[in-house]
């Protein structure tokens, strides 16, 4: 199983959201390949290669989510083998 730290927790969720990188970088007040850099590490923690689908994944799990900017806990995602 691999975790999610709360920061990569509020990527995805705005990921799902429909946020760009661009925008994405100005919520966390830093540069844009620096969030392209934490999308990458996401996408090797959840096994996901595309954006697209780290996008469902948020979707998928957001209802059952607490708001992750308050939130300290981890998400734990299950690797398929």
């Amino acid at each position: 199983m691999t975790q999610l730290n709360p920061r990569q927790e509020k990527v995805l969720l705005l990921i799902g959201k429909g946020m760009n990188n661009v925008e994405i970088s100005r919520e966390f007040h830093v540069a844009e390949s620096t969030i392209s850099a934490w999308v990458q590490r996401i996408k090797q923690k959840t096994g996901l290669t595309t954006r697209e689908q780290l996008k469902q994944l948020a979707q998928s799990n957001q209802d059952s989510w607490m708001d992750v900017s308050q939130n300290s806990s981890f998400l734990t995602w299950q690797e398929e083998d």
